[in-house]
């Protein structure tokens, strides 16, 4: 294996979140944070799989990084708009989204990830959740009022609450690039095609490329007994067990599961016994290749 690359797999299960670091949004929630980081480039995917319980809004916004929202169970919505299960969402930096309204009871995976203008500040990479806490309770000792799911400023002044935490921690205010896309994209996953590949029981979902770095989107359909061969990453990699199981190294992994391939990562045979489907993500880290055209011939 690759000196500094080493693959990670870990089971996903949300935890309740704490009360400090979730009073910036309304509802009950239930979060599993499971963020990869680049170490050579500080290149860092925040992931979470949370359980979000119907109530509460958030206001109209954007971010100064990318995001993908993949609906696993439940609903969202946008405005007025319902994006069921199924419904994988990409919004990439500056580009505005929402409001959105939890009218249902979801369960999603969430990305947020540097675009490729990376103006990411440092700040919004690397904030787990007690240094969000930490930023949180410093914007209420400054007069800062969280209400309605909006954070109001002794001025007036409206933000949405975790872009007023990054510049809070960032001691500036963020800087927006360019809008490369009006609104988000989304993509109904069940309406793609499986199509074969040249691995005996495996098909795939080509769903989105993005940018000149990614990300790459697709699904993997493994039947039982089928497998994926080893091989070497070319880029960051997080595959996700949807649904089913794939054993790896003489172990099972069962959804939800987490695989991380960092860049140059020598990766096991991929097998499943029962059958499996993975969302795969791809995306460049910067000085690093871009991902392949498609995620498997």
């Amino acid at each position: 294996m690759s000196a500094n690359a080493v693959v990670e797999i870990a089971s996903v299960r949300p935890q309740p979140d704490a009360p400090d670091t979730s009073s910036h949004r309304q509802g009950s929630r239930e979060t599993a944070w499971f963020d990869v980081e680049h170490a050579p480039t500080g290149f860092r995917v925040s992931c979470s799989l949370t359980l979000s319980k119907a109530g509460g809004t958030t206001m109209r916004h954007r971010h100064v990084f990318s995001q993908l929202r993949y609906i696993m169970d439940g609903a969202l919505y946008f405005s007025d708009r319902r994006f069921p299960a199924g419904t994988l969402i990409y919004t990439p930096e500056s580009v505005n989204y929402g409001p959105q309204s939890r009218r249902e009871d979801v369960r999603l995976l969430v990305f947020q990830f540097p675009g490729p203008s990376d103006l990411m500040p440092l700040a919004a990479r690397q904030l787990p959740p007690e240094k969000f806490a930490e930023g949180l309770a410093g914007l209420k000792a400054a007069g800062v009022r969280i209400e309605d799911g909006v954070a109001v400023f002794p001025d007036g002044r409206k933000d949405e609450p975790a872009n007023a935490v990054y510049a809070f921690m960032a001691g500036r205010k963020l800087a927006y690039a360019p809008a490369r896309y009006l609104d988000p994209v989304t993509m109904q996953t069940g309406n793609f095609p499986w199509l074969p590949t040249a691995h005996a029981g495996v098909s795939a979902r080509h769903l989105a490329y993005f940018n000149e770095c990614g990300p790459s989107l697709a699904m993997l359909k493994l039947d039982p007994g089928a497998a994926l061969p080893a091989g070497r990453a070319a880029c960051l990699e997080i595959r996700m067990v949807l649904k089913g199981a794939v054993e790896c190294g003489g172990e099972r992994h069962a959804a939800v599961s987490r695989i991380y391939m960092p860049p140059g990562a020598d990766y096991e045979r991929l097998e499943s016994s029962e059958g499996a489907e993975l969302l795969v993500f791809q995306i460049a880290v910067p000085g690093g290749e871009a991902p392949p055209p498609r995620v498997i011939i």
